[in-house]
């Protein structure tokens, strides 16, 4: 910001930014985040697990049940979960939502996203998300933009 601002020229652009961040649109893209959020806890928090197979972690004291091929991640620490997060940047030209981990140096959400060698088949998180929460992601959207 440009420190040789008048006190007049500093309220008016905290009144522009205050609009942007509360635009509709901006809303909206926000809700939606949210709603992505919603069904990747929820997928993680329900999804099948393989009883059949245990693995155990490094610590050798609990085991670790994978969940079904395709399904969403098992939970054992909860780490990955809680760490589902959303950010939204709004623009002259709209808003841009971003769902996703906050791990940061950690393949690991991605590995899950869509597998690895050792998982021929992933464990998708993102994209089960995106699908399951597209109609409200339509409706919202079409609320504020009015078709």
């Amino acid at each position: 910001m440009n420190k040789n601002l008048t006190p007049e020229e500093f309220i008016k652009v905290l009144a522009e930014k205050k609009e942007k961040v509360n635009s509709e649109i901006g809303k909206a893209v926000t809700d939606c985040c949210i709603k992505v959020q919603q069904e990747i806890v929820t997928g993680m928090t329900t999804t099948k697990v393989d009883t059949t197979k245990t693995y155990y972690t490094h610590n050798k004291i609990k085991g670790h049940h994978p969940s079904l091929a395709g399904e969403y991640p098992a939970v054992d620490t909860g780490t990955m979960r809680r760490s589902i997060t959303f950010s939204v940047e709004e623009k002259k030209s709209g808003a841009i939502g971003k769902v996703g981990s906050t791990i940061k140096d950690n393949p690991y959400p991605k590995y899950l996203e869509f597998g690895t060698s050792k998982m021929p088949q992933g464990r998708p998180w993102l994209k089960p998300s995106l699908k399951k929460a597209e109609g409200y992601i339509k409706e919202r959207l079409k609320a504020v933009i009015k078709w």
